[in-house]
Formats: structure tokens, C-alpha cells, sequence
């Protein structure tokens, strides 16, 4: 909700094409921080009556345009949405969010943990809903960073956590995970595997397992974000929680998107819902 946030915002929208008009706005708070934020961030949004005034380079005159509803959800919701909700924001009759269901939203510097209770909020869960050092940042690219040096030698000296994480995003599309430096070849790929499933141990360890017994009565688990392809191979097994990780690729809500998209998918899902509404 800062000016940072807002800025970031209304350069997006005007990126998207957005010259004039009025905005209905969706956007997400970390579980753990949303109770806290929720009225901040829809208040810093809608001050000066959510108008917006912008000039990117290249823009003969100030694009203006104005953010007529600010809604805030918690990150992981929008994700479960797509199971319900079809690219028109019309209901998808399913059972699919009956019971208890936890999602696990897996990003770059946080891990998120939202329990859904028949499609509604756990409001209860939001306390231990946020791991700050949680995500893929922490526990696979600097780990991946700091091997690879050492592997590699002098040549590594200048590498960056950018450049792995650069090989980790081309790689999920094309399979290729070479890393070249100084005219070297590396294939990080093992790297990833080795550290993905240390990550993956540790989710078990610390949110499975610690905070989750287990998912014992948990129906299901979702997973989302940039970390999710990476820990599905070893969560999903069935020595693991094989039973409870949910296939997105089985339902027809879900099976063409990404995890990586799937909260944003979710929001505009429930715009559009509202909007019908």
C-alpha cells in the first residue's frame, strides 16, 4: 500500500494498455500480514478518490484513470478459486473445496499456508500463515549459488543469485538448465533436483508435519507459486502425502494454467464473478 506498491500498480496498468477509465482493482496481501493490512493497503489505494495519473516514456500526454473498487484478498485464496470458478467468472458446480484444504502458496521470499474449511477462510489459520524466509530464495537459489561457485572456481566469482534463477525459469520451459560462464558449460539440473528435494523435506518437516499433522483430516493440498513444480515430484509421492497433494492438470477449471499464474487467475476469476453479480 505504499507508494512504491501504488507506483507499481498504475506502471503495470498503464503497461497493459490502460489509458482513461475506471479500475476494478484486485489485489493480495501475505496471509499472515492480511488482517493487518487489508483496510491500510484498500485505504492508501482509494485515497484522493483512487484517482491515478501517469506518463510512461513515449506518452504524448498523462494517462488518467481511476480505481473505482479496491478489493484485497489473502495470496493462496485466489489460487483455490480456480477450482470453482471457469475463465467467465461463472460457478463451476464441484466438491472439489469440501472439507478441510490447505493451500500452499510457494514464492521467491515467502512461503504461505491458507486452510480453507468448505470454501471459506479459516480465519484461525491466518496466525501461523506466513514463513518470511519460506520460499525458493532462501532454500534452493542461494544453496544453488554457493555450490555452483565452488564447483565452478574463479571464473564464478561475479555469478548472482539473477543468473540462477535466469537458468531455474528457462529451464522449466525447456528442459535445458545449462549454465555457461567464461565460455563453460554447467548443467545445474542435479543442483536443482538436490535442492528441491531439501526444500521439499523441509516443507514436511516444518509446515507438513509441524504445523499440519501431517494433513492428517486435510481432504486435500494445493500448490502454487514458482515453488510448486519444483516440490510436486517428492510431496506428491506416495511414501509422502501422494494422497493429498491435488492434481491441478485432472480438473478442467485448471488444467491449462501455471501455478506461477493461478492466484492472479483467481482474482481476475473472482472480478469477473463479481462483476456478473
Amino acid at each position: 500500500g505504499n507508494e512504491m506498491h501504488q507506483f507499481l500498480v498504475a506502471n503495470a496498468l498503464a503497461r497493459l494498455g490502460v489509458k482513461s477509465g475506471t479500475i476494478d482493482l484486485t489485489l493480495f496481501a501475505p496471509p499472515g500480514l492480511y488482517n493487518d493490512l487489508k483496510t491500510f493497503v484498500h485505504d492508501r489505494f482509494s485515497q484522493r478518490g483512487g484517482k491515478v495519473e501517469i506518463t510512461l516514456k513515449g506518452d504524448k500526454k498523462p494517462r488518467k484513470f481511476q480505481y473505482e473498487t479496491v478489493t484485497v484478498w489473502p495470496e493462496g485464496i485466489g489460487a483455490a478459486a480456480c477450482f470453482v470458478l471457469d475463465d467467465r467468472g461463472e460457478i463451476v458446480p464441484s466438491d472439489i473445496l469440501d472439507g478441510e484444504i490447505v493451500v500452499l502458496d510457494l514464492g521467491a521470499h515467502t512461503l504461505d499456508a491458507l486452510q480453507l474449511t468448505n470454501g471459506n477462510l479459516n480465519p484461525e489459520s491466518l496466525q501461523h500463515a506466513t514463513w518470511e524466509a519460506g520460499g525458493v530464495h532462501v532454500h534452493i537459489r542461494e544453496p544453488m549459488l554457493r555450490t555452483a561457485k565452488k564447483q565452478i572456481g574463479d571464473d564464478a566469482a561475479n555469478l548472482s543469485v539473477d543468473d540462477i534463477d535466469r537458468v531455474i525459469r528457462l529451464g522449466s520451459v525447456s528442459g535445458d538448465y545449462t549454465l555457461t560462464v567464461a565460455g563453460k558449460d554447467a548443467d545445474l539440473k542435479p543442483l536443482l533436483d538436490k535442492y528441491a528435494e531439501r526444500y521439499a523435506e523441509w516443507i514436511a518437516n516444518n509446515i507438513a508435519d509441524g504445523v499440519f499433522d501431517g494433513f492428517r483430516g486435510i481432504r486435500s493440498v494445493i500448490l502454487v507459486g514458482g515453488g510448486a513444480v519444483l516440490v510436486e515430484p517428492f510431496l506428491g509421492k506416495q511414501t509422502w502425502y501422494g494422497g493429498k497433494i491435488l492434481d491441478r492438470t485432472k480438473h478442467k477449471t485448471t488444467s491449462n494454467l501455471h501455478p506461477v499464474d493461478m492466484n492472479a487467475v483467481g482474482g481476475l476469476r473472482f472480478a469477473l464473478h463479481r462483476l456478473k453479480g
